[in-house]
């Protein structure tokens, strides 16, 4: 849910945002992270937001570390595999035995830094 505010503002463009369009622009948000580079479809990236007010609060000490997380996207499970065995993102859940069951050579090597 974002703030009237927001809708009545401007867009990246300048132009007057419209709450029936879609769009690409990052969201308001109060969070630890603010949105940063982003190919849609492909990757997100979340940056930290370095004077969130939230940092110092007990539920938050030891959390939100990290200065970029990047979320990567695969359309397809057998391509995401692959980037998976050449360490293009490092976690993975696999629903699907056959993957592992006929790749041996690359579950050789994945199963070795796991």
């Amino acid at each position: 849910m974002l703030p009237k505010h927001f809708w009545e503002g401007s867009d990246s463009q300048g132009r007057k945002r419209d709450i029936s369009a879609t769009t690409l622009d990052p969201p308001l948000g109060s969070g630890p992270y603010r949105v940063g580079r982003f190919e849609a479809g492909r990757f997100i990236e979340y940056e930290r937001v370095k004077d969130w007010w939230g940092a110092d609060l007990s539920v938050s000490r030891g959390q939100n570390n990290f200065d970029t997380v990047r979320y990567e996207y695969y359309r397809d499970r057998d391509v995401a595999f692959e980037g998976f065995t050449a360490r293009n993102y490092l976690f993975r859940e696999e629903f699907t035995s056959r993957i592992w069951a006929t790749r041996k050579s690359a579950r050789k090597r994945t199963l070795a830094r796991v």
